[in-house]
Order: structure tokens, then sequence, then C-alpha cells
């Protein structure tokens, strides 16, 4: 099925409060004015919490329009238009808002998940070149036939910096659910006097930006996705055999992804040119004094680093030690010497450099910027935390090699997401050493979580929880039990507990509950807890807001977001009777049960088995959840 967006509505939204229009111009940084005026682009997946009604979506989406404008009243420079390149005003111009209706169910969506595709889903098209009175923000959001959300947003990278759209994105989620601890106020003069804006700039300068930013060309973005356990191999590697080197987990990553850069280079030219990597640096604190994080503007420059593709410092310790040395000069004297009137003197001599160095030979140019510090994953409108953070599908004909790094979900591994030019980008999606570590674009699996407290008995459906009160207190749960990670076994009781797995996110001592992922891949986990063996008890704290209300529920659960109806839990009977029992497996059980909308799952307990499954039937049964699902 072909995916279609349809837009269903278009306006503009201001800010509330009349006061705005009595603000001051905004004026712009020098960073701000050598920055080209280009869109980076977010989006945020929600899935369906509530059953699906066109009146429970119309009051999210009122919601969302209300706490936007009350967010303008804060950040109304976003609601302005850039005049002259010296500065906003003109508040009163507004943000560009659409809706738009998805023809298929997010799942849907998420089964196929091509890349390109997410373009339309956003507003503006990402990383083009834009005219200088182009709206600094605009916003889509995109509604699912299953009542999910895709919440897309586009700002423009002229006034817009990674820390400015975190302040952005936590104000606004912090208003639209009735939160005001995560509001933030922003300083708006802090950047124009710590770096003062010109009268004018040279062509020359605004050119060589241009060039850094965009070159003609078929650029292609994949997504690839690097595990907590290849992350650290990379760090171990860059500091092996080096006791006195330090780096970051980002730093080892980002020079792992730039040597099958430089690698690709050398496969797809007869004479690879000089590479240079140019990283985002945020200044803010690294001026003199420091500068408010929550400065607004761009606030941030590029380290750079260079290394000839052809010579013997390519592996991955040197390059660590070539972009260390680089990000090293903003923690020196250098920031300060970009700073007030005579900061535009370092800034001509930077451009005079890479003038020089564009004249003698046109170097390959790879950007990197890291966006797992900006709490996008943390994003809650008042439904909950995004399940997925995605950046782009395809940028505009004329722009750079790009990558922008972002945590996974779980806040161990990191999707990369890269942009490069089509030929360098084939000959990296066939790299064996690059997909050894790197899993290209893994499918993000929305449903089909299993929650699992043994001594089971009953199988209910998302739609029937939804519907109850206790449904408010689950999503905590789900998250609390996320934290504690065993290895499964036939005898949870000590398996679970004596063999730990690495790998895996650590335990919290916030409660004591256990969960055994049942499958291998960690984006389709099955959820185990017992509440019976005194070595892994629930913490009543947590559990009780989901289950007090109904001890009767207080067994097992497999919750998946269909349209099966709902179930009224019955008590299980008292007859002292024995069972009319016959032979069959769990999984004809659990098909029969998920057929009818749910009923008994098991209707007696194998002590031998401790009242635990084998591993083998738990991942059938996720599996059979799965498909009955999708």
């Amino acid at each position: 099925m072909k995916m279609e967006v349809h837009i269903v509505s278009r306006e503009v939204i201001k800010p509330s409060s009349p006061e705005v229009q009595l603000k001051k111009p905004y004026k712009l940084s020098l960073f701000d004015q050598l920055t080209p005026t280009t869109y980076s682009t977010v989006i945020f997946f929600y899935r369906m919490h509530d059953v699906n009604s066109d009146d429970i979506t119309r009051a999210k989406i009122d919601r969302y329009k209300k706490s936007l404008s009350e967010t303008l009243n804060i950040f109304y420079h976003l609601s302005g238009r850039v005049k002259g390149n010296l500065f906003i005003d003109s508040f009163n111009e507004g943000v560009p808002y659409i809706e738009a209706q998805v023809n298929c169910r997010l799942s849907d969506f998420l089964k196929h998940n091509e890349i390109e595709s997410l373009n339309r889903f956003l507003p503006r098209q990402p990383f083009t070149k834009e005219a200088m009175e182009a709206p600094p923000l605009a916003l889509q959001f995109n509604v699912f036939t299953c009542g999910g959300l895709a919440i897309a947003g586009a700002a423009s990278h002229k006034i817009v910096d990674g820390a400015t759209s975190k302040a952005l994105f936590s104000t606004w989620a912090s208003i639209s659910r009735g939160d005001g601890d995560d509001i933030k106020q922003p300083d708006f003069e802090q950047a124009s006097l710590f770096f003062p804006p010109r009268d004018s700039i040279p062509q020359s300068h605004l050119s060589l930006m241009e060039t850094l930013w965009f070159t003609e060309g078929n650029y292609i973005t994949r997504r690839f996705v690097f595990n907590a356990k290849a992350i650290a191999t990379f760090k171990a590697m860059a500091i092996a055999g080096k006791p006195g080197v330090k780096t970051s987990r980002i730093q080892a990553l980002t020079c792992f992804i730039w040597k099958s850069f430089i690698a690709a280079s050398r496969a797809a030219l007869d004479s690879p040119k000089p590479s240079i990597l140019v990283e985002a640096v945020d200044l803010r604190s690294r001026t003199k004094p420091p500068m408010s994080y929550d400065s607004t503007g761009n606030a941030f420059w590029w380290a750079t680093a260079f290394v000839n593709p052809m010579g013997t410092k390519t592996q991955l310790p040197e390059l660590v030690e070539t972009l260390n040395a680089a990000t090293a000069l903003y923690e020196t004297d250098y920031t300060q010497t970009l700073q007030g009137e005579d900061g535009f003197e370092t800034m001509s001599e930077y451009c005079n450099q890479l003038e020089e160095l564009f004249s003698l030979e046109k170097p390959d140019i790879f950007a990197f910027t890291c966006w797992s510090y900006l709490g996008f994953t943390e994003t809650n409108f008042g439904w909950g935390e995004p399940f997925w953070v995605a950046l782009m599908g395809k940028v505009g004909p004329a722009f750079r090699n790009l990558t922008v790094l972002i945590e996974t979900r779980d806040g161990r591994g990191i999707e990369a997401w890269i942009t490069l030019d089509e030929k360098r980008m084939a000959i990296l999606e066939r790299d064996p050493e690059f997909l050894a570590f790197a899993s290209p674009n893994p499918r993000i699996v929305l449903a089909g979580i299993a929650v699992t407290i043994l001594s089971s008995t009953r199988i209910l459906t998302w739609d029937s929880l939804s519907k109850c009160q206790e449904f408010i207190g689950f999503q905590s749960l789900l998250y609390e039990l996320e934290l504690h990670v065993y290895r499964p076994g036939i005898s949870a009781k000590s398996a679970a507990i004596d063999q730990k797995d690495e790998s895996l996110p650590k335990a919290s001592s916030r409660a004591s509950s256990l969960r055994i992922p049942l499958s291998k891949n960690p984006t389709n986990p099955i959820f185990f807890c017992s509440k019976s063996y005194p070595t892994a008890p629930l913490n009543p704290a947590i559990v009780n807001p989901f289950f007090s209300a109904q001890p009767s529920l207080q067994k097992t659960y497999l919750l998946q977001p269909n349209n099966l109806p709902k179930i009224i839990p019955q008590p299980r009977s008292k007859s002292t009777s024995a069972p009319s029992l016959h032979k069959s497996s769990v999984i004809e059980r659990a098909r029969g049960v998920m057929a009818v909308g749910g009923g008994e799952l098991r209707q007696w307990v194998d002590k031998r088995m401790k009242d635990s499954y084998p591993v083998e039937v738990a991942e059938r049964m996720l599996l059979l959840g799965f498909e009955t699902w999708t």
C-alpha cells in the first residue's frame, strides 16, 4: 500500500499575548549572520494511548496549538522575520502550521520504514537553500488512521542551533502538559553581546559559508544504528596502547564513521582529495565568562580536522587524536579571541585560511553534529514520550555530506543519520568493516509489548486496558521494568539473578522487579516479572498505580494495540472440581484466546517449570502477538 499524506488545513499560529508586538527587534549575532538560511528538521512519533476517536484526536490538536501560541509568547523571535541579515522583527507574522491525515496505520508505515517517505511528514524541505525572510519555524501535525501521531518541526538554522531547539521543545512540551518545571526563560541578548554582529559581512565570507553548506549533487540520507557494545569497542580501539589519550564515546564513533568515509572516497575516486571533518562545537560553556545555556541563536562554531587520505594517519587512533586536537582548540584562549568587537578579525582569518585551502584543491568536507544531549527522545506533550525520533528523508539537491548523531530511546545506542553523495553512499552500504558494527535502518517496532506476571491466566488487549482507569500508571510501570535486566532461564529464580548481561541496561536500585527480554532484537522486548520469588519482588509503589484497583488482574497480560473488542476480566472459578484438561500447546491456546479477544491462557501450571515459560515458547507467543496485530 502506498502511503499518502493529505493536507487537511493550513494556518498561521501567532503569539497569544499582544504584548509581544511591543518587544524590541531581536539582534542577530555574528554567527547568525554567517549561517545560511536552511531548515533542520525533526519528527516525533507517538503511539496511540487512547481509544481512537475524532474527539480525542481533536483535543490533542487543540492542546498542541494552544500551547504553541503560548510558547511563542516566550520564544517570540521565532514568530518574526529576519530583516537585512541584521535583526528580527514583525513578531506578529506567526508560524506556519499544517494539519495532515495519513492514509494508513502507524504500524503499516513502520513495517516499510522507507527513509525517503519521512519528508511527507515535514512542513519544509530539509537542508535546502531558503530566502532569508523565510519563517524561522514551521510545523506539521500528522495523524494516522489508528490515532498515532507524527509531529514534525522545521527550524531555520539561521537563528536556531541545537541548544535553542532543546529549550524550545522542552518549554513547549512543558506548557502543553501543564507542567511549569521545564519552562525555559531564554536570554535573547547574550549571543549578540558576546559575538557582536557587523553592519555588513564581506560577500566573500558569505559565499564561503554557502560553499561549506551547499554543493550540487545527488545526496542520499540513510539511518544506521550503533549499539552500546559497538561504541565501546570504538572507544577501546581509539585509546589502545595510548595511556595518556582520552576520548568520548561520541568522538570515537565520529572518527570510526569518518574513517569509513575516507575509505569510500578512496574507492570512489582515482585521486582522493584531502579529507576535512568539521564538527559543531557549542561555545556557551567555553566563553569567558561562560554564557547561559538558555541563550538563543547560533552560539556554536566548527572544529576543523584535516587528513591526507593517502597518508598513514587514517587509522582510528590517529583520527581520534586529530579530532581531539581540533576540538581542544576551543578550550583555550582561542574562543575568547572570537568574542567582542575584535572577534570579527579572528573569524576573517579563519575564512581566509579556508579560502586559500579551497583555491589549491577542493577537499572532501564531512560535517558532524551531535544531538544526543538535546533530550528529544523525552519530548512529552501530554501523551507520553515519543517511541522514535526521526530526522528527515531526502535533503535538497544542493547540500553537503552531513552526519547527525542522536541517541536511541534507551539512551545507550546512537542512531547516525548519514547524508552522502550517491556514489560514496553506495560504497559505504557495502563496506563489510562498517556493517560489522552498523545496523542499516533496523525496523522500528511499535507494539507487541508483552508484560507477563508469572502465574498467568488471562490475555487482555491494549484496547480494553486503555478504557480502564488503572491504565494511567501503566506507562511508568513499563519504564521501571525496563531498568531491570537479567538473563532468561528455565529457573528464573536462580539464572535470572546470577547471570547478568553487560550488553543490556544496568539494573536500577529504584525497584527490584525482574525483566527478561525474550527477543534477540532489543526493540522487540517481552517483559517477564515475578511477584512470587523473594529474590525479585515487584515494588508495590511502582505496580500499585496499575494493578491495585483490580487484584484479580494480578496475573498475566499480553497487550496488543489492536481493535479487538473490550474484555471484562472475570474472577477465576472457585469450583473445587477437577477441570477438564486436554493436551495442547501454549501457542495453540494463545492463538485461540486472541481469536476471540480474550480469555484463559493457562489452565494448569507445571511445577517443574517453577511457573515460568521456556524462552522459546515466550518468543513464539510474542511473534503470535505481532502477527495478530499486524
